[in-house]
């Protein structure tokens, strides 16, 4: 069995190959920019927080914090070039929803 592909047959499979990432990065680009935009409207939170587990992914970092009142939330942060967090690190955190929008870390 074999199978003959001409220029033009490549040229097909190429274009339609090509037309099919673009979809897919558009699809995903407008998802993660709805899923970034959710929070916006979610009223500004300010919480004393100890940073209990980080878990970076890419584009995002997902953190476990844990506020002064004991609880246990994960946080997400979009822009982590901006916002430095490790594990261990205690400070004033603010966030909008799930999303975190400033970090001051204690001088101890």
């Amino acid at each position: 069995m074999s199978v003959n592909l001409d220029l033009n047959d490549l040229v097909m499979m190429l274009f339609l190959f090509l037309c099919i990432c673009i979809v897919i990065s558009a699809i995903s680009f407008a998802l993660f920019k709805i899923i970034k935009g959710a929070d916006n409207s979610k009223p500004l939170i300010t919480n004393r927080v100890k940073i209990i587990e980080k878990r970076p992914t890419h584009p995002v970092s997902w953190y476990v914090v844990e506020t002064q009142d004991g609880n246990r939330i994960q946080l997400r942060c979009f822009d982590k070039d901006k916002i430095y967090i490790s594990a261990g690190d205690s400070g004033m955190m603010s966030y909008r929803g799930k999303t975190i929008v400033d970090f001051k870390r204690d001088n101890n």
